[in-house]
C-alpha cells in the first residue's frame, strides 16, 4: 500500500506435507536473502568472559567472541547466582532502544529481563546489534551509531572505530548486509551458549522486541536448536519491519513476517502484542488466528499463544511477565517464573559499567570494518569456486542447488514461459542485447526453457564488480555465481556468448566448459553485430513472431 505498509495475502495451507515444504523454501529463501548461503564456515569463536559481578540471585559479566574471523560479536552474561546446571539458556536481542542492551526504562528494561531470567535458573546472553554499545567495527546506521559515542566527552583515537551508515555496494554483491550480519551474531551467540558446559543445549529459547522480535523471528526459521521463543511487537499483518537490519534484500517479497514465524510450528511460541503498537494493534483477532492454523496441522494448538496488553511499542513488565512463564514452562527453570517484575531495575547502579569496551578500544585481534568486508568477499568467492563442477558428474548437484539461487529475472522467464507454450515444438532461442545481455543469461538460466541463449555483453565485463553493480545490483550475486553460475547452466545447451569485453575472462568460461564435458556448447563471437537474428529464428515458419 506504500513503503511501509502492505496487505497480507498469506497463502493457504491445507495439509502438514504442503507446509513442511513450503517451511524447508522459506528457509532457503531467508537464508539466501540474508547472503548466509552457501553457508559461511564456523571459524573459532575465541570467546573471552571477564570482569563478572555479583547482584542479588545473579552473576553478569563481560563477553566478547569472534562471530567471523575478526570481527567481535559483544555483550553481557547473565548466569544464576549459584549452581552448575545444566540450565536452560535464552539469547536476548535488543531493538532499536536509545541504549541498546543497557536500556533500562518502563517500556523496556532489557538488563531487567536478564536479571530476573537469570534468578529464575536461565543462563542468558544479551548481545549487541550491530553497531550499538560495544559493537565498533561496523556501522548500523549514521544517527544511531553516533548515538554510542559521547561529543563531549573525548576519547583516545581507535582506528578500527566505524562511524558512517552500513552502505557497503561491491561487499552486497557478495551477500554481505547489516540483517545478514546480525542473523549470523545469532547464529553464532547460539553457538556460544550451547558451549557453556553449564548450559543444556536442548533448552535453548530467544526473544527481543521491535528490531529484536525482527531478528528473533528470523532465527527461529535458521536455526532448529532453538526450543521456544517470544518476538514482541513485531508481527503483522498490514506493517512491515522498520529498520535495514531487519530487511534482507527481497526476503519480504517472498513472504511475511507471520508465515516466516509459523516456521516454528510446532515449538512453543509466545506472540506478545499491544493494543497501541503500530504492528500487532490488532493481534488477538487478525494474526493469532492465522497462527492457529499452522499449528493445527501438528496438534499443536496449545503451543502458540498470545498476550495483549494495554500499551504502545513495548516490552514492559506486563510483557516480560508473561514471557517469564513461558520461558519456565516450556523450557523447565529451576525457579519458579517472576510474576511481578519491576518496570525498570535498580540493580544497574550497583553493578555499574557494563559495557565491554568503555573506552572504544578493541582487543588485539579485532580488524578494521574494511578488512571485516574484504574477508567476507574473498571468504565468499572461495565458497563458489569450492561449489563449482569438477566433472559431468558434479554438473546435477551445482544446478539443484545454485541454479534457484540466481536473481530470478520475472519477465525474462514469463516471456520465455509463454513462447514455449505457444509454440511447444519449435527450438526457441532467447537473445539478450546491450544491457539486457546479462538478464538475458541469468532469466535463462532460471528458467532452463531456451533451446539456445545469444548473451550480448556489449564491450562489458561483468566479472567486474564496478561493472556489475552498474548493469545489475542485485545483493547476494555474486554469492550466487553470477554470470559465472548462469553460463553453466546455460551451457547444457547452446550458448553463445557475444562482443565480450576486453578484460572479460574467456579462459574461465572455456576451463568449466571443458570440466563438464560441455565445450561444444560454448561459443565466443566478437563482432559487435548480432541483428537481423537469421540464424537464431524461433521456427523456420514466416510468422509475425519471426517478424
Amino acid at each position: 500500500m506504500d513503503p511501509d505498509h502492505f496487505e497480507a495475502r498469506i497463502p493457504e495451507v491445507t495439509d502438514r506435507q504442503q507446509w513442511e515444504a513450503r517451511k524447508n523454501e522459506l528457509r532457503e529463501i531467508a537464508l539466501n536473502s540474508a547472503g548466509l548461503w552457501p553457508p559461511l564456515p564456523k571459524t573459532p569463536l575465541n570467546p573471552r568472559v571477564f570482569d563478572e559481578k555479583r547482584g542479588n540471585g545473579f552473576r553478569v559479566a563481560k563477553v566478547y567472541f569472534e562471530s567471523l574471523p575478526g570481527f567481535l560479536a559483544t555483550g553481557n552474561l547473565y548466569r544464576p547466582e549459584a549452581g552448575s546446571g545444566p540450565f536452560p539458556a535464552v539469547l536476548s536481542a535488543h531493538g532499536h532502544w536509545q541504549y541498546g542492551r543497557l536500556n533500562n526504562e518502563e517500556g523496556g528494561s532489557v538488563p531487567g529481563r536478564a536479571i530476573d531470567l537469570a534468578r529464575m535458573g536461565f543462563v542468558l546472553l544479551s548481545i549487541d546489534m550491530v553497531g550499538y554499545n560495544d559493537s565498533l567495527q561496523l556501522p548500523h546506521d549514521r544517527v544511531k551509531s553516533r548515538a554510542q559515542l559521547k561529543a563531549d566527552q573525548p576519547l583516545p583515537y581507535e582506528a578500527r572505530l566505524f562511524r558512517p551508515d552500513f552502505a557497503f555496494p561491491r561487499a552486497e554483491l557478495y551477500g554481505l548486509s547489516l540483517a545478514g550480519l546480525q542473523l549470523w551474531n545469532g547464529i553464532r551467540a547460539i553457538d556460544f551458549l550451547v558451549s557453556l558446559p553449564e548450559v543444556d543445549a536442548q533448552r535453548i529459547g530467544v526473544t527481543g522486541a521491535s528490531g529484536g522480535a525482527t531478528q528473533t523471528l528470523l532465527l527461529m526459521a535458521v536455526d532448529d536448536r532453538i526450543q521456544a521463543a517470544a518476538p514482541v511487537n513485531i508481527i503483522g499483518a498490514t506493517k512491515h519491519p522498520g529498520c535495514r537490519c531487519e530487511n534482507p534484500r527481497g526476503l519480504w517479497r517472498h513472504t511475511s513476517t507471520i508465515e516466516l514465524s509459523a516456521t516454528f510450528a510446532p515449538k512453543p511460541l509466545l506472540l506478545p502484542s499491544a493494543t497501541e503498537d503500530p504492528w500487532t494493534h490488532s493481534f488477538p483477532e487478525r494474526e493469532l488466528p492465522i497462527f492457529k492454523k499452522y499449528y493445527a496441522l501438528y496438534g499443536a494448538e496449545d503451543q502458540v499463544a498470545n498476550v495483549h496488553v494495554t500499551a504502545g511499542h513495548n516490552y514492559n513488565a506486563e510483557t516480560r511477565a508473561a514471557v517469564y512463564a513461558w520461558f519456565a514452562r516450556h523450557l523447565k527453570s529451576p525457579n519458579p517464573p517472576i510474576t511481578d517484575p519491576d518496570g525498570v531495575t535498580q540493580e544497574l547502579k550497583q553493578l555499574g559499567d557494563l559495557r565491554v569496551f568503555p573506552e572504544h578500544i578493541l582487543p588485539e585481534q579485532a580488524l578494521s570494518g574494511q578488512e571485516v568486508i574484504e574477508n567476507w568477499i574473498a571468504q565468499s568467492e572461495k565458497d563458489l569456486q569450492a561449489a563449482l563442477p569438477a566433472s559431468p558428474a558434479d554438473l546435477p548437484e551445482f544446478v539443484s542447488t545454485f541454479g534457484k539461487r540466481l536473481a530470478q529475472i520475472q519477465d525474462v522467464a514469463t516471456g520465455l514461459a509463454f513462447a514455449r507454450a505457444r509454440w511447444p515444438k519449435d527450438p526457441l532461442t532467447l537473445v539478450g542485447l546491450g544491457r539486457c545481455g546479462l538478464l538475458a543469461a541469468l532469466g535463462g538460466a532460471v528458467s532452463g526453457e531456451a533451446d539456445r541463449v545469444v548473451v550480448d555483453l556489449a564491450g562489458r565485463n561483468p566479472g567486474l564488480d564496478a561493472e556489475l553493480l552498474e548493469l545489475l545490483p542485485v545483493a547476494s550475486l555474486r554469492r550466487a555465481g553470477d554470470l559465472r553460475t548462469a553460463a553453466l547452466l546455460l551451457m547444457r545447451k547452446p550458448l553463445e556468448l557475444v562482443n565480450p569485453g576486453a578484460s572479460f575472462d574467456r579462459t574461465w568460461y572455456r576451463e568449466r566448459a571443458a570440466a563438464v564435458g560441455l565445450s561444444q556448447n560454448l561459443r565466443f563471437r566478437e563482432s559487435t553485430s548480432i541483428w537481423p537474428p537469421d540464424r537464431f529464428l524461433v521456427s523456420d515458419k514466416r510468422s509475425q513472431f519471426d517478424r
